[in-house]
């Protein structure tokens, strides 16, 4: 009888453990299931555009997760487990999205001198830090728009690229944990970079680490809490994970950013569900 009692009690552990969810990454708060791994595949083949062929290639490739799951808290929206640098090392270097962006360079300038020059009544000049920079357009950018500018970027032959382009600009193949450069700046540029990286904190502490205090970052990705995303998290164009692994809110940069040194961060409105947000370095 009381080793019946124990089996009935250990399989309810069981069943229990199979149903917890993690906490989520930035405010460890609870969190909830809102869709799999399945549920992405399925309706991903459905569709006409990038998310159809990430899809292919996570079946041809056999990569996989369990499920995306929601903070009750802050918002966050991540993917439970996050996956390996080697995963992602294989996958960003066999993907065919990142091809053909060598041919939207005039575009990407144009694009970045106009946000830098919305942003003169907070920064007028000084260094400039492009994290990811790719190819190095935004860093040319901001070299005509007076900033010393530097770029940094893990793909040695993009920064290769880069510096054949555009020689009055500094550019460096390395991480953000391995770049200690012998100085801070005044602008750290992160666009459309965060929702690539499995882990946040140490993503926004080595910023702040690079941040000028009274400096400023800027920072522009996908809005999980804007009035625009669909209902069904799955059916968000921007959902296209391993590409994207996160998918932050107001109140979860808002709760990141300060938790590492940061004033509460300057949000601008944007029609389309996108943050693009301000924050200056305490």
């Amino acid at each position: 009888m009381l080793l019946q009692k124990h089996d009935e009690a250990t399989d309810a552990a069981s069943a229990n453990s199979s149903t917890v969810t993690p906490l989520c990454p930035q405010c460890h708060a609870t969190t909830q299931v809102i869709g799999s791994c399945d549920d992405y595949m399925q309706h991903a083949a459905t569709v006409e555009d990038e998310r159809k062929h990430i899809s292919a290639y996570m079946a041809a490739h056999r990569v996989s997760f369990d499920s995306f799951v929601e903070c009750t808290a802050c918002g966050l929206i991540s993917i439970t487990p996050m996956p390996s640098g080697e995963t992602l090392a294989h996958f960003y270097q066999n993907y065919y999205g990142s091809r053909g962006y060598a041919n939207k360079g005039p575009k990407k300038i144009a694009r970045t001198r106009k946000r830098l020059q919305k942003l003169r009544r907070y920064v007028q000049g000084g260094t400039f830090l492009d994290i990811g920079c790719n190819l190095g357009f935004s860093v040319e950018a901001a070299r005509l728009e007076g900033f010393d500018a530097t770029g940094i970027e893990i793909d040695a032959n993009a920064i290769a690229q880069a510096k054949s382009a555009f020689p009055q600009n500094h550019f460096t193949a390395t991480t953000i944990a391995d770049f200690t450069p012998d100085r801070t700046f005044d602008l750290l540029y992160c666009a459309e970079v965060i929702e690539h990286v499995t882990d946040t904190a140490a993503f926004v502490t080595h910023l702040a680490r690079l941040t000028k205090p009274g400096g400023y970052l800027f920072i522009t990705t996908p809005d999980a809490g804007h009035w625009r995303r669909p209902g069904n998290f799955i059916e968000w164009q921007e959902v296209k994970p391993p590409e994207h692994v996160n998918w932050q809110t107001k109140r979860s940069l808002h709760q990141l950013l300060t938790a590492h040194g940061f004033a509460a961060p300057r949000f601008f409105f944007k029609f389309k569900p996108s943050l693009h947000l301000l924050a200056r370095k305490l």
